[in-house]
């Protein structure tokens, strides 16, 4: 597995209590607009079935990993709360209107904090949480509420302390410079593109081999007392992928 990062200071802020490891909350955030139809939608469905597949295989997996399911069109819903995948029904997405990238990321927001709360209450240490973004187009005016999500001052303590760590993942016509900006903490995200831009149901095929290897081998580095984020490289995924860090500067 290619990409491990060890956390940087700002990243060793986790919310932790006493256990041996640390639980690795992950959003599975997933485009849902009218473009999606059809055999997209259909891909988008086995999305959640093999990241469980892979938890299966490994069920000391389901002691670390803690997974939530979120669509986003018009506005945005979660299909599954921050739960142990293993132990529950897998969500089923339908088509709904447009693209709004603003209203997952509000969602986000609000979703966060909640559920380290209440991973705590239970006697969690938790980590910091990981987010996979997942479109097939673009959108605008979402520029507000991603700074809400992830922007954080170490040294004052303004901003959102418990941001995720952003993987946007582009299929069919997502715009890449837009998803560039996606990429956080930039200096650690990666940009997933699919090569095939025609084949939409492919892409979202590759972009679970991306999720599924990125949450196996994150819950793998708690389990053995290492615990971090750890993005899959293209040697570890071969030809269908493209794979981009923000090359812009870091002004938002």
């Amino acid at each position: 597995m290619g990409n491990m990062y060890e956390v940087q200071p700002i990243y060793e802020q986790v919310y932790a209590n006493d256990n041996d490891y640390y639980v690795m909350p992950f959003y599975i955030v997933c485009d849902v607009s009218g473009s999606m139809s059809g055999g997209p939608l259909a891909s988008l469905q086995k999305v959640v079935p093999a990241i469980k597949s892979e938890m299966f295989n490994q069920p000391t997996l389901g002691d670390v990993l803690r997974i939530s399911v979120i669509d986003f069109s018009d506005d945005a819903e979660v299909l599954v709360p921050m739960t142990n995948l293993m132990q529950t029904e897998v969500p089923v997405f339908s088509i709904k209107g447009g693209t709004s990238f603003a209203a997952a990321f509000k969602l986000l927001r609000q979703q966060i904090p909640k559920d380290i709360a209440r991973l705590k209450a239970s006697g969690q240490r938790v980590y910091r949480p990981a987010v996979f973004f997942l479109t097939d187009g673009g959108s605008t005016g979402w520029e507000t509420a991603f700074k809400e999500l992830t922007a954080y001052d170490d040294e004052t303590g303004a901003g959102f302390r418990q941001y995720p760590l952003v993987v946007p993942m582009g299929i069919g016509d997502a715009n890449k410079v837009t998803l560039q900006q996606l990429c956080w903490p930039r200096h650690v995200s990666r940009l997933y593109m699919a090569r095939d831009s025609n084949n939409v149901a492919e892409a979202v095929n590759e972009m679970a081999k991306v999720m599924a290897a990125t949450v196996v081998s994150t819950g793998n580095s708690s389990l053995e007392g290492k615990p971090r984020h750890e993005l899959p490289t293209a040697e570890d995924l071969g030809d269908g992928v493209v794979i981009s860090q923000y090359d812009g500067g870091d002004e938002m």
